[in-house]
């Protein structure tokens, strides 16, 4: 008989623990052959592995089995099932440890009676799936927990599956020590307490590291068609150059009578001044491979956004060729100054006055790129390369910490930076030889 109601509860929790990866991972739960028969297995392993396993061992074999089954069932990325699986279990440690807080509270402390009562055995698991599903239902925590399911990308999947399984082992143990040690309310809430942290510690872990590989993704995404973007930009510049020469010599031609030609050939002259090919002869000078499409893109953004802007390029930069330069060490540099542009319109967007210069120039064995902006209240130049630091409200402020972790990596790049007045300056140095 027990066997009976140990099932029936198992089946409640193992169908709970299933919808609630599912609504983390925003998948409809609906049932199917599939699904049926891993509730009804994850069922009776629980109930097997209860009456033969009671250490920690147990609840990491089940935190495997919720991902095994799980990840065949969806066929969904790895690291995600493994963080919804690891959310679940949050969830039904907590649960018990509320539920277990309840009943020594009624029972006044006396665990051999709640151990042995029929009524407790029989609802317990059944209980505790209400409280599992209750708990998901408030609106504020469901958001949260389906933002960190999905928000979540990593570049290492495997060494965070390991963290997971670690930190849900260290859990248990510290379960299972303070149950045999501790009187059993102070235990309860010791649990809590500590559940509590090390999944917050956990999870600020993640985010953490997928802040900074969403970061990296950007970039690399950005960078990855850059030099289609040089080839396109100096085809472009020729084109212009033919149209404008066009126009004007069809201007020579024209009598004086013909004002309203005249006039509509003077404004589209000056409109292409205006234009993106303004743009195009401010990088002509700017090294290819990559260089010159990030800063003419950036350049595109910085005028749409009205910030009033500067750019020097020294005519003998021709020379260097970046092409030349290694895949990776070509998307370090743009990846730095794709960092080092953003930051700065981020800064100067929403002030009243905004500014930015770019300024590339060649010293002795370096090639130099110098970018200053405006900037209104504090900067802590020595907190700036830490991960997480940043002056804008909702911003991350991982792109400093990519580009301090890229240079200390490559000692042919050498980063330095300063504030002087209302201006913040920061300059990149690549050695030419290098090259």
């Amino acid at each position: 008989m027990n066997l009976v109601f140990d099932l029936i509860g198992a089946l409640f929790l193992s169908n709970v623990s299933y919808y609630l990866i599912f609504s983390f991972l925003n998948i409809k739960f609906k049932y199917n052959k599939r699904l049926l028969l891993m509730v009804l297995l994850y069922a009776f392993m629980l109930v097997f592995l209860y009456s033969i396993i009671n250490n920690y061992v147990r609840i990491i074999i089940i935190y495997l089995i919720l991902i095994v089954s799980n990840y065949w069932l969806l066929k969904q990325e790895i690291i995600k099932i493994s963080i919804s699986s690891f959310l679940t279990y949050i969830i039904m440690f907590l649960s018990e440890m509320l539920y277990f807080l309840f009943l020594v509270l009624i029972f006044n402390g006396n665990v051999d009676y709640i151990k042995d009562n029929f009524f407790v055995k029989v609802t317990s698991n059944i209980i505790i799936s209400f409280i599992m599903l209750s708990t998901t239902k408030i609106s504020f925590i469901k958001k949260k927990l389906v933002s960190i399911v999905n928000n979540t990308k990593l570049k290492d999947d495997l060494k965070f599956i390991a963290i997971l399984f670690g930190s849900l082992t260290i859990i248990a143990m510290i379960i299972y020590y303070i149950y045999f040690e501790v009187n059993p309310i102070y235990a309860v809430v010791l649990n809590i307490i500590l559940i509590c942290m090390y999944t917050f510690l956990t999870l600020c872990l993640f985010k953490e590291n997928s802040d900074k590989y969403k970061i990296q993704v950007k970039y690399d995404n950005m960078i990855s068609n850059i030099d289609n973007y040089e080839d396109m930009i100096n085809q472009l510049r020729i084109k212009n150059h033919e149209n404008r020469n066009n126009l004007i010599v069809i201007r020579s031609m024209m009598n004086n009578k013909e004002k309203d030609i005249i006039e509509y050939i003077d404004t589209t002259l000056n409109d292409l001044l205006d234009s993106d090919d303004s743009l195009i002869n401010m990088v002509q000078y700017i090294p290819l491979g990559g260089l010159q499409g990030l800063i003419y893109q950036k350049l595109k953004v910085i005028k749409q956004n009205n910030i009033v802007f500067q750019v020097e390029a020294s005519k003998s930069l021709q020379k260097i060729n970046l092409k030349k330069m290694s895949s990776v060490d070509k998307k370090n540099i743009c990846t730095i100054v794709g960092i080092f542009l953003d930051n700065a319109i981020q800064a100067v967007e929403k002030l009243r006055k905004k500014y930015i210069g770019i300024y590339l120039y060649k010293e002795e064995k370096y090639l130099v790129i110098k970018l200053t902006n405006n900037y209104e209240g504090v900067l802590e130049i020595d907190k700036m390369d830490e991960p997480g630091y940043s002056t804008k409200n909702g911003e991350h402020g991982y792109g400093l910490y990519i580009v301090k972790d890229i240079i200390n990596k490559n000692h042919n790049l050498h980063h330095v930076q300063w504030i002087d007045g209302n201006l913040f300056s920061q300059i990149i140095k690549i050695e030419i030889k290098k090259i």
